[in-house]
Order: structure tokens, then C-alpha cells, then sequence
């Protein structure tokens, strides 16, 4: 029943992903009690370094929910 956060690049093609966004979307929505999905276009495997504003935002809102 922990609260959890699915994040990353929709260019993400690490571990062979060929659509990292479906593949996130359906982590999110098979953890018990869903997840909270962010996706960051036009970013791949690193979204912490490529755009840590944004990741930054995105994570301290969700801690702080």
C-alpha cells in the first residue's frame, strides 16, 4: 500500500525497451494500488541528469504527496 512513482524518458531504450512509455505505463498500472506515472519527452535512460529540474520537481512533489 505504499505510495510509488513510475519516471522516466520516453527515448529510454536500456534492457532492449522498444516503447519505454507502455512498458512504464504497465509497471505503474500493475503495482498493487497503482502508481503515479511521469514520463519527460524527448529524454532517455538519465532524466535525473538530462533534466534534473524537471526530475527534481517531479520527485520532491511526489515525496512531499
Amino acid at each position: 500500500k505504499a505510495k510509488a512513482l513510475v519516471i522516466g524518458g520516453e527515448k529510454d531504450v536500456a534492457a532492449g525497451a522498444e516503447n519505454f512509455p507502455a512498458l512504464a505505463k504497465h509497471i505503474a498500472d500493475t503495482i498493487p494500488g497503482g502508481a503515479r506515472l511521469v514520463i519527460f519527452p524527448n529524454v532517455g535512460h538519465v532524466p535525473h541528469i538530462q533534466v534534473p529540474d524537471q526530475f527534481n520537481k517531479e520527485l520532491l512533489n511526489f515525496l512531499g504527496s
